[in-house]
Order: C-alpha cells, then sequence, then structure tokens
C-alpha cells in the first residue's frame, strides 16, 4: 500500500468508525414513506407496482395521522433529514394535503415529495398549496428525450407533462424555498440518452440531479433492463466528468452501491453505505415497516396496525444491522468488506443472496480513478 492509499485508507477506517457507532445506536434520521401504490401511469420500471395495489389494505387518512403522531411523540424528529412521501404516486391521494398539513403541524422540518409531475402539471396551483403545507423538496422523474420517457412511462405525453411540473419547480422565485430534484432511472435502454438528459437539465438548472441505476425490484426486474458492467462503467465516467466540471447543479450517483476507495466521493458529495434499517426507516403503504420501500418484503419488520413503531425500531431489524449473515458468495473472502459490508439491501433475494455486486463485477480492474 502506497503513501497515498495509507493515508486514504486510515480516512476510511475514521468514516468506518463512526458508521459501526451508527449502527449500534441506530438514530433515526430518513423516513421513506410509500404513501400510496396507487398511480395514474404504468412505468416499466416501477420497483412499487400499481397491480400490487390492494386499495382494501392502504392505510386510511386516520391511520396516517396517527402513525405521524406516534412518530413526532416516541422519535427526536428534529435529527430527520428528511421524511419523504412516494409511491406510486402519492399525489392521486385525496388526502395527500391533510397529510403534508398534520406532518407540518407536527413538527416534521423536511418535508420531501417525490412525483411523476402529472398532477402537478394538469393542476399548477396545486404546487402553491403543497409549499404552504411544509413541502420543502420535490423530486420529478426524467427518463429521457419524449419519446423515450413516454414509452418508459407507459402513458402519452407524460414527457410534455414532465417538463410542465420541472418548470415548475425550478421557478427562480421558488429557489429559497424549494429544493429541486430531476430523477433519472439509468436503464440499459436510456444509457445513451445522458448526453441529451444533461441538456434537459441545464435548461431547467435544478438543484440536483440524480442518476439512479435501475435496481431488481418489481417490473425493474427484467434482465434487459438492468445496467451491463460496460455501461455502468460510461454512466460513472460521465458523473464525475460532469462533476468536475460543474459545481451549479449538484450531480450525484443515487440509491447506489459500494464503488470502493478510490471511487466513493467522486461520483457524490459523500462516503456510500446502505442506511435502510441503521438510520433509515421504510413505510409500506399497507402499514409493513421495514429499511426501505425499495426491498423484497421478505425484510419487513412488522406492521403499524399490529405492532409498536418503536418496538419495531429498537427491537427488530436484525437483518439490518448485523452484517454478518451477509457473507455469503462474493462477499466471504472481499477485501472490501470492512467498508462495504454485503452492498444495498435492495440487491439482496429473498432468499439472502447478493443478485449483484457493482464493485466486483464493474469496479474492481475496470474503471480507473483518473479516466
Amino acid at each position: 500500500m502506497d503513501d497515498n492509499m495509507h493515508e486514504l485508507y486510515g480516512e476510511f477506517t475514521k468514516w468506518r468508525d463512526r458508521l459501526l457507532k451508527k449502527v449500534k445506536e441506530h438514530p433515526l434520521e430518513m423516513i421513506t414513506w410509500e404513501i400510496t401504490r396507487n398511480c395514474n401511469l404504468n412505468c416499466e420500471h416501477c420497483g412499487s407496482p400499481r397491480e400490487t395495489w390492494d386499495p382494501n389494505r392502504e392505510l386510511e387518512t386516520v391511520e396516517v395521522i396517527s402513525l405521524c403522531e406516534k412518530i413526532a411523540k416516541s422519535f427526536d424528529i428534529t435529527r430527520l433529514k428528511y421524511i419523504n412521501f412516494t409511491g406510486g404516486e402519492p399525489l392521486v391521494r385525496k388526502d395527500i394535503l391533510e397529510i403534508f398539513q398534520v406532518v407540518k403541524d407536527l413538527g416534521f422540518k423536511n418535508i420531501t415529495l417525490t412525483t411523476n409531475g402529472i398532477k402537478l402539471a394538469e393542476t399548477p396551483k396545486l404546487l402553491e398549496e403543497i409549499i404552504k403545507r411544509g413541502v420543502t423538496g420535490i423530486g420529478i422523474d426524467v427518463d429521457g428525450t419524449k419519446d423515450i420517457h413516454d414509452r418508459f412511462r407507459g402513458v402519452k405525453g407524460a414527457f410534455d407533462k414532465a417538463m410542465r411540473c420541472v418548470g415548475l419547480i425550478t421557478n427562480k422565485e421558488l429557489k429559497n424555498r424549494l429544493l429541486s430534484t430531476i430523477n433519472t432511472v439509468v436503464s440499459q435502454r436510456n444509457i445513451n440518452q445522458l448526453e441529451k438528459i444533461w441538456e434537459i437539465v441545464q435548461k431547467y438548472e435544478p438543484d440536483r440531479w440524480r442518476l439512479i441505476p435501475a435496481i431488481p425490484i418489481g417490473r425493474g426486474s427484467c434482465a434487459s433492463f438492468l445496467l451491463q458492467p460496460e455501461q455502468y462503467i460510461n454512466m460513472f465516467i460521465f458523473i464525475r466528468k460532469l462533476r468536475a466540471s460543474q459545481k451549479i447543479i449538484e450531480i450525484e450517483l443515487g440509491c447506489g452501491d459500494w464503488l470502493g476507495m478510490k471511487l466513493e466521493g467522486q461520483l457524490r458529495s459523500y462516503i456510500w453505505h446502505c442506511a435502510s434499517g441503521i438510520n433509515t426507516m421504510g413505510i409500506y403503504y399497507d402499514g409493513g415497516v421495514g429499511g426501505c420501500t425499495n426491498i423484497p418484503t421478505t425484510y419487513i419488520e412488522g406492521n403499524v396496525r399490529t405492532d409498536e413503531i418503536t418496538e419495531v425500531w429498537n427491537n427488530q431489524y436484525k437483518k439490518y444491522r448485523n452484517f454478518d449473515w451477509r457473507k455469503t458468495g462474493q462477499c466471504i473472502d472481499c477485501n472490501q468488506w470492512e467498508f462495504c459490508h454485503g452492498g444495498p439491501m435492495h440487491r439482496r433475494r429473498e432468499d439472502g443472496t447478493l443478485s449483484y455486486c457493482v464493485y466486483k463485477d464493474v469496479v474492481h480492474n475496470r474503471v480507473s480513478p483518473k479516466k
């Protein structure tokens, strides 16, 4: 190990020690809430597809409010970096404004929303109502140029409405009131569109552009959809070049994987580790509670209809906080184990095996950090 790597290793071990302390204490700092699986689009890569939605199982308004009150009472919500409402499409819930208002009144500060933009584009005045009720950040999905985006989303005209919505949330008058994000799910079908999507991003200048590799869950499990190693490399190089060439828009690899010491920090402004069940809670539309909502239901730890939320958080989640069971297959002899601990939970199959390792299958001996 040369001097530079020795110094880098020292920094990463300090980070690891802080991480392990957080695992032990597991403070609740992030909540991702799949508030519904109902949706007004039919996206081919959806991890929470509408066909798995049962309206009779969905949490009712009174149950959502009760859960919000329990969280506010039982946890230190001043530590929350965000509570993010996602779906499905959150804005198809008729009570969504009421829910936002309750969350705001309870003292939650960073309330964020992930949306496909359809409802906001059709009813622009809805944006101000959302902001009044405490929402401080909105993410819009843009997955390609018009033809590609509409094909992804399963509805003709989805792109035009998404662009209308992006225009609304990036309005300069909202700059200090709303954090605007464009999310792009990167797959085999749009990897060659990144430059064209970047042109769109530059035009609107959101605060952030997140490039999220397609993950094998829900409709996104199709092998022909998931990125191949060379495509990962091309995406990494693309992100790194943009991050180095401009600072106006925060560009990052989202929902990622461990990339190794040489790449971590180059594709996002932080060192990655799966936060699911450590400091992140995922709440499903039917009250299920897990690490996040992009994980197989095998890893659900309880349900708010039958279990106390604090009891679940404090006494369950062993699969999220004890990493030893993950040390199988490629992980057994991996020299990155002390930092990665078996990769993201969304890559764990229901039987516990790892579906894909980005570090070993892509990064190791493939990507030069100086390329």
